[in-house]
């Protein structure tokens, strides 16, 4: 199932985001997007914020 995902990165600046991941559930989507925006941003775990998850129609 793909899940959309919407938070904010970092602490100082708070940028938005939204990611699609593809995923077994609400938890492992949240896992994916945590480990992808951390990689690419290089920001760490415990500054991502995710505020939405839920399914892609």
């Amino acid at each position: 199932m793909k899940y959309v995902l919407r938070g904010i990165l970092g602490k100082a600046n708070k940028r938005t985001f939204e990611i699609v991941v593809d995923a077994k559930s609400e938890k492992h989507a949240a896992a994916l997007a945590v480990t992808k925006l951390g990689s690419k941003s290089k920001i760490k775990k415990y500054e991502i914020e995710i505020k939405e998850i839920k399914k892609q129609a």
